[in-house]
């Protein structure tokens, strides 16, 4: 017998992970048409009945494994997302609303994997009632509740800000000793409202008892294979409806997909009801998914896909694209397809006005079929490029520094922003610029911290992007080496597949990381000791200055350190192409830091640099991950520069800026120019509201694995999984900002100037732009992803929506108050490098790294 691994949708999800194209192709069974651009070759099936043609549009893309779905009242959709498999926190529900805005309603379910199997949230669901939301997620044991107020009931669900949590959500279906629901897959409920679900992992229907525990009212036994006489097949339940009788009786059906190996044939539709009765109402079919019966009594049957014979069940090849269908039940018990050719369907939801609404498990994404061509029409916002702002003339002000002073107090603005370094233990500042410039921190031994955030480059890199691990150089010189020689920590496996020196014992292996840049422009570590969330998305950040910091790995978060500075300096160390390497790559990320600390403790050096910094005399006590942290951190909390011309002139020297400087102050600050406000969002005395817009920035580089593309960046998104946070980024401090270009998160613009006229009309200049024309290296041209306005300009920056009334001489003299942030000290920062650390490694210098790295 052939056992269904615990949970079916996990295998769906391996599919996406190994680079499963995911484009859908939908043909209409009557006439065959088209309703993507990219469609695959129609496959009509004749209707013995009349019935109007289906028109498939999108209603939303860029959702985590989405299944289940429920309407409410208002029209808006409530759409369970598995998430994305990564053992974090992203399934959730999202909510989407009549007009096509969507956000996450709950997050912070458990996505993650069991047996291979993604394991996150299916299931959603609107009791009877309409007074309670229901959510179930996998190895929960239990259900959970929304309860919804009188207004909600009537009117509908708003977003809330930030999404809900569990800690305002309910249990229901509460275990009674041993029996729970594991894998709540799909819910309906009995004509007294009470909540039947089915149990994909325990082969069952479950139903609350009166005291809101579980009990199963339904086993089912195990299907004949029909691809080998006499094998049999786990059933797998997965959708369930209500079906009543016309004397008032009433059956459940269910769909039973059929487990591994998922031959053709191998599922069906089942009939049961609460005295364990059970009937088969279609047999045959091909990983049967969902059921729901529409507002006009129609039955809807929903097939996921096929399956190759003989295919691994847990790689994910096995699973055939666009190979999906929506069918309709006829009353003598055959099955029509009225779809065909969808891409991974995972639920139908009949929607009261006779439409259908399908999720896409791996496109991410729900359509909205139609029928007729009266009902037919776009479900998503028409998009249309905004009127180019018109450059219009500045107020002038008689009196500018009377303009500026006000704008300062305005403002509560104070020179030379400062933090404390009272309290720092110079030992540990010493242990941390070692440790900072020392390239043992990373696998194969030939990159440091410095390297992409190094004093040449006031402590960034000068790059578009950066080349990580398996470069040689600094800055825009930097470039990939043929060969890397291993660390002593790579595995047998890896040093066969190079040449080892018999001599010196060293083995070298071909670059496997050629022509892959890191995906995000290297940030300056100046002044980074400021933010309280660090890297462009913020994935790690503190609520509070005493609180643990939150990132997306657990066992960071375990360490409960307080100090978002140390927490982010733990994450470049585990990244494979930043500095992990060949000789660690493939291990976890704890277990690359471990390795890490092995270094160190056999390094007589850094043994007493601990020592010295802690106060321990053994090594494996003093030198920890939290402690290595904690060094970086005081290192880079030193480089703090903030005394520039603008500070004097803000402490009251009304000479230390230019006319120049002080006119773009005052468009800076929205005083000659109201509609140009740049410190709505660069506020404050570091020049930023530590908050993320999307400028919409063209798209460069090998993106974060987001969509099912892979190839796409979510910035803040990626972090809340929320969709309202798509293509945001962090808003950078603007001190020293001369001295760090290219700009934005992926270096897509080369000079202050450019990045400026950028926020002036970002719609047309995310539509026009060339690479070529903005000093971006060839090798980057092919990764400039398409301008999509469908996709990025609904969470688009609302104060540059319209544009900015900018001239030439305006942005130059925005450009020359931007120079004026900068920090003089920081300027020649070339005495940051020490000449040797401990590790005996050498340290890079931008005179001498060529030789270096040879």
């Amino acid at each position: 017998m052939y056992v269904m691994p615990k949970r079916f949708l996990v295998l769906i999800f391996v599919a996406l992970a190994s680079g499963l194209a995911a484009t859908v192709a939908l043909s209409c069974s009557r006439a065959g048409k088209q309703a993507t651009p990219t469609p695959a070759p129609p496959t009509a099936t004749p209707s013995p009945t009349p019935w109007p043609e289906p028109q498939v549009s999108i209603l939303v893309d860029g959702l985590l494994a989405p299944i289940g779905m429920a309407e409410l009242p208002n029209g808006a959709l409530l759409v369970a997302e598995d998430g994305t498999g990564q053992r974090d926190d992203s399934a959730g529900v999202s909510l989407v609303m009549p007009d096509g805005t969507a956000g996450r309603l709950i997050s912070g379910f458990r996505s993650s994997r069991d047996s291979g199997d993604l394991a996150g949230s299916p299931l959603v669901g609107l009791s009877l009632t309409g007074d309670k939301i229901y959510v179930g997620n996998f190895a929960q044991g239990h259900l959970w509740t929304l309860p919804l107020s009188a207004e909600e009931q009537v009117h509908g669900l708003s977003l809330p800000t930030t999404p809900l949590t569990t800690a305002q959500l309910a249990p229901a279906m509460m275990p009674l000793n041993n029996v729970r629901v594991i894998n709540p897959f799909d819910i309906t409920f009995d004509p007294d409202g009470v909540p039947v679900v089915t149990d994909a992992t325990g082969d069952g229907v479950a139903k609350e008892n009166p005291d809101g525990t579980t009990r199963f009212i339904h086993r089912f036994a195990s299907l004949p294979n029909p691809a080998r006489e006499g094998d049999s097949i786990s059933p797998v339940p997965t959708g369930i409806t209500r079906i009543d009788d016309d004397a008032g009786g009433y059956e459940y059906f269910v769909t039973l997909t059929g487990g591994c190996p998922f031959p053709d044939g191998g599922g069906q539709l089942v009939a049961i009801d609460e005295q364990r009765h059970q009937r088969t109402v279609v047999g045959g079919l091909n990983m049967p998914i969902d059921v729901a019966q529409g507002p006009d009594g129609t039955i809807w049957v929903l097939e996921f896909a096929r399956f190759t014979p003989d295919a691994s069940c847990f790689s994910g090849a096995g699973y055939q694209q666009n190979t999906g269908r929506l069918s309709r039940l006829l009353p003598d018990g055959s099955l029509v397809t009225v779809i065909d050719h969808l891409n991974f369907p995972g639920a139908v939801l009949p929607a009261r006005d006779g439409s259908l609404y399908i999720s896409e498990v791996f496109p991410g994404r729900v359509l909205h079929v139609t029928f007729g061509e009266q009902a037919a029409g776009a479900t998503g916002q028409e998009m249309a490029p905004p009127a180019t702002p018109v450059p219009e003339t500045g107020r002038s002000l008689t009196d500018v520094d009377a303009a500026l002073r006000e704008v300062i107090l305005a403002n509560e603005l104070q020179p030379y922003p400062e933090l404390s370094t009272a309290d720092e233990n110079p030992a540990l500042v010493h242990l941390g610029q070692a440790l900072f410039f020392d390239p043992i921190l990373s696998g194969d031994e030939n990159i440091s911290c410095a390297t992409c955030h190094h004093p040449s480059f006031a402590m960034a890199d000068g790059r578009v992007l950066p080349i990580g691990t398996g470069g040689r150089g600094l800055g825009p010189e930097r470039d990939f080496l043929d060969r890397v020689k291993l660390g002593p920590e790579a595995d047998t496996l890896r040093r066969q597949a190079g040449e080892t020196d018999p001599t010196t014992g060293e083995t070298w292996v071909a670059n496997p990381f050629a022509g892959q840049f890191v995906p995000r422009n290297s940030p300056t570590v100046l002044n980074s000791a400021f933010y309280p969330a660090q890297f462009w998305d913020g994935r790690v950040e503190s609520s509070s200055p005493n609180a643990s910091v939150r990132t997306l790995e657990l066992a960071v978060n375990q360490m409960a350190i307080t100090d978002p500075l140390a927490v982010q300096a733990l994450f470049p160390i585990s990244s494979l192409n930043e500095m992990a390497g060949a000789t660690f790559g493939g291990l976890a990320p704890q277990a690359i830091r471990d390795k890490v600390l092995e270094r160190l403790r056999a390094i007589p050096g850094y043994v007493q640099m601990f020592q010295d910094a802690f106060g321990e005399a053994s090594p494996a006590v003093s030198i920890t991950v939290p402690r290595l942290a904690e060094a970086l951190a005081a290192f880079e909390r030193t480089l703090i520069f903030t005394k520039s011309s603008w500070d004097d002139y803000v402490a009251g020297d009304e000479q230390a800026l230019s006319p120049q400087e002080k006119r773009g102050a005052l468009l800076f600050y929205g005083q000659s120019k109201p509609a140009v406000n740049c410190a709505q969002c660069h506020s404050g005395d570091l020049f930023t509201d530590f908050d993320y817009h999307n400028l919409l920035v063209p798209q460069l580089g090998p993106g974060k694995g987001h969509d099912y593309t892979r190839r796409e960046d979510w910035g803040r998104g990626g972090v809340t999984f929320d969709l309202r946070d798509r293509y945001k980024f962090r808003t950078p401090s603007l001190r020293n900002v001369a001295l760090t270009p290219p700009y934005f998160h992926d270096g897509a613009f080369a000079t202050l100037e450019d990045a400026i006229r950028h926020h002036a009309d970002i719609w047309n200049s995310a539509a026009t732009y060339d690479p070529s024309a903005n000093q971006i290296p060839a090798a980057l041209y092919s990764s400039l992803r398409p301008f999509e306005p469908e996709k990025q300009w609904r969470t688009a920056a609302p104060a540059l929506r319209n544009g900015l009334p900018l001239n030439d001489e305006d942005v130059a003299d925005l450009a020359a108050f931007l120079r004026a942030l900068t920090d003089p000290a920081a300027q020649d920062l070339d005495h940051l490098v020490p000449e040797q650390v401990p590790s005996g490694l050498p340290v890079d210098t931008l005179s001498d790294t060529r030789q270096t790295f040879h």
